[in-house]
């Protein structure tokens, strides 16, 4: 119980140290915030987590009282036109800090046994539903209802390193051999 308590503790301040100045760095490397403005990286991150966690599907409305959460007053129309390429490069990467800092907390002592191993990799992938006007970009299965949009999530992680490739993003209906 206690080491259950010491790895949240680690995770919950890799996840502060990450939303309140990894964002702000992440952002300016992505080009999302290219000068000192009342939207800073890590207000946008922190919107967009926490306003997704109290709920999964937040109109423009929502974030804005998720914003002021976050220490800054916006009206949906400015949280709109924020939605750009460059928006959704600082969240992807953004996560993919995230998940690096999080499977290194983690990360167990190797057997003796797996040590004699070059690698002991685990892969996994999941599919998430997007909006159908997305479909051009992330085509999904199709099925029944026709035309979809939908992306494809997939990680590897070395067991014994922690070593963590990915996320690898891909439209829905690539097959897991296709990761790069």
């Amino acid at each position: 119980m206690k080491r259950i308590t010491h790895l949240a503790t680690q995770i919950e301040n890799a996840l502060q140290q990450i939303l309140e100045h990894d964002a702000d760095a992440l952002a300016r490397e992505t080009g999302f915030v290219q000068r000192q403005r009342k939207l800073t990286g890590s207000t946008f991150a922190q919107m967009m987590v926490f306003g997704a966690a109290s709920n999964p599907c937040p109109t423009y409305t929502d974030r804005t009282h998720a914003a002021t959460c976050a220490g800054t007053t916006l009206t949906p129309q400015a949280i709109e036109q924020r939605f750009t390429l460059q928006a959704a490069h600082f969240l992807y990467a953004l996560l993919q800090r995230f998940a690096e800092r999080a499977i290194t907390l983690g990360t167990p002592e190797v057997a003796p046994l797996l040590q004699r191993f070059a690698g002991v990799f685990i892969k996994d992938s999941t599919v998430i539903s997007l909006p159908k006007a997305l479909a051009t970009l992330w085509q999904g299965a199709g099925g029944s209802t026709g035309s979809t949009a939908a992306v494809k999530v997939q990680v590897r992680w070395n067991f014994g390193t922690g070593q963590l490739d990915g996320p690898t993003l891909q439209p829905a209906r690539c097959h897991d051999r296709t990761t790069p």
